[in-house]
C-alpha cells in the first residue's frame, strides 16, 4: 500500500503537491475451506465485509464483476476488495464469475471476516461438506493497493482524486475512500506502476484526454 502525506488536514485534492510515499504488499491468506454452501445469498458490490482487525469493523465492499449483475450490481467475487484493504477468500469454487469463484453471504475475507450482506432473491451453491477449497489458477496473483494520509494529523485523505498506470496499459481513476485508500490493482506479474494524485493526476489526465 503506498501512503502519500499532505501538510495539512484543509489540503484539497488540488493542492497533493508534497507526497511521501511507503509502499506496503497485502498479506495472501489461503483460501478458506469449502462449506455447504446450499441456498446462500449471492454477494454483490456495496454488499457489507464484517472485518475484526482494530478500527476496521463493517464496512463495504469495493470491487465486482465489471459485466455479470446481480440485482443491477457488480456480482462480488474471490479476490474482490472492501474499503478497509480486506479481500475475499472464499467463494464457490462450481460457479466461476470472469474465471473466479462467486462469493455469498458468509465467504470468508483476508483478514479473518466474514461477508454478512447478500442478494434478498437471488441464491448461489452447489457445494456441500468440508472438501478443501483449491482457487483456480486464472485468480490474480498480485495486488496492490495505495493510500493517502494527512503528514500533520496522520490521517486518511477522503475523497483525493488518484491515477495508477500500470506497465501492461491498466489504468485506475477515482478518488480515495474514507480510509484514504485507492481500490486494490490486480495484475498477473510484478510490474511498474505510476501512481499519481490531486494536482499532477488532474494534469495528467487531461493531456490524455481522459474525462473525470
Amino acid at each position: 500500500m503506498l501512503r502519500g502525506r499532505l501538510p495539512d488536514t484543509n489540503t484539497s485534492n488540488s493542492d497533493l503537491d508534497h507526497i511521501e510515499s511507503h509502499r506496503y504488499r497485502p498479506e495472501c491468506a489461503p483460501h478458506a475451506q469449502g462449506r455447504s454452501t446450499r441456498a446462500n445469498p449471492a454477494a454483490r458490490l456495496t454488499d457489507l465485509n464484517a472485518c475484526p482487525k482494530t478500527g476496521h469493523g463493517t464496512n463495504a465492499t469495493t470491487s465486482g464483476s465489471p459485466n455479470v449483475l446481480i440485482n443491477g450490481l457488480p456480482t462480488l467475487r474471490v479476490g474482490d476488495s472492501t474499503a478497509c484493504g480486506d479481500a475475499v477468500a472464499e467463494g464457490i469454487g462450481s460457479i466461476l464469475i470472469n474465471g473466479q469463484p462467486i462469493a455469498f453471504l458468509g465467504s470468508a475475507t483476508a483478514h479473518g471476516g466474514v461477508i454478512v450482506t447478500g442478494s434478498g432473491d437471488v441464491l448461489v451453491g452447489t457445494q456441500s461438506g468440508s472438501a478443501p477449497f483449491t482457487a483456480p489458477e486464472v485468480l490474480p496473483r498480485h495486488s496492490e493497493q495505495y493510500q493517502l494520509i494527512d503528514s500533520t494529523t496522520g490521517q486518511p485523505v477522503e475523497d483525493a482524486l488518484y491515477c495508477v498506470e500500470c506497465a501492461d496499459g491498466q489504468r485506475f481513476v477515482g478518488y480515495t475512500n474514507a480510509y484514504g485508500n485507492t481500490e486494490r490493482v490486480f495484475t498477473n506479474d510484478p510490474q511498474a506502476v505510476v501512481v499519481r494524485w490531486g494536482r499532477d493526476a488532474a494534469k495528467h489526465l487531461k493531456q490524455q484526454g481522459i474525462r473525470f
